[in-house]
C-alpha cells in the first residue's frame, strides 16, 4: 500500500480490503475522500479525522511556518 501511494503521489488515502484464509489481502478500492468508520476507530483507539488534522497542520506549518491564511 505504503509503494502505490508513492507511486501516485498519494499522501492521505483509505485502502479497502478483504483478507482471505491464508491471511492475503486484496485491495478492492483505494479512497482519497472517505467515510469513515467510526466502530472500527473506537476499537482501535486511532482516530481519522485527528489523524489527518494533526497531518494537515503539519504540512501548513512545513510550507507556511506561523501564518495564518483565511479564505473567504
Amino acid at each position: 500500500m505504503k509503494s502505490v501511494m508513492e507511486n501516485e503521489q498519494l499522501d492521505v488515502a483509505g485502502f479497502e480490503f478483504v483478507t482471505d484464509e491464508a491471511g492475503k489481502h486484496y485491495c478492492y478500492d483505494i479512497n482519497t475522500n472517505t467515510n469513515y468508520n467510526t466502530d472500527a476507530e473506537n476499537r482501535c483507539g486511532k482516530f481519522a479525522m485527528e489523524r489527518l488534522a494533526e497531518y494537515l497542520g503539519a504540512e501548513f506549518s512545513a510550507h507556511y511556518g506561523d501564518k495564518l491564511i483565511m479564505a473567504g
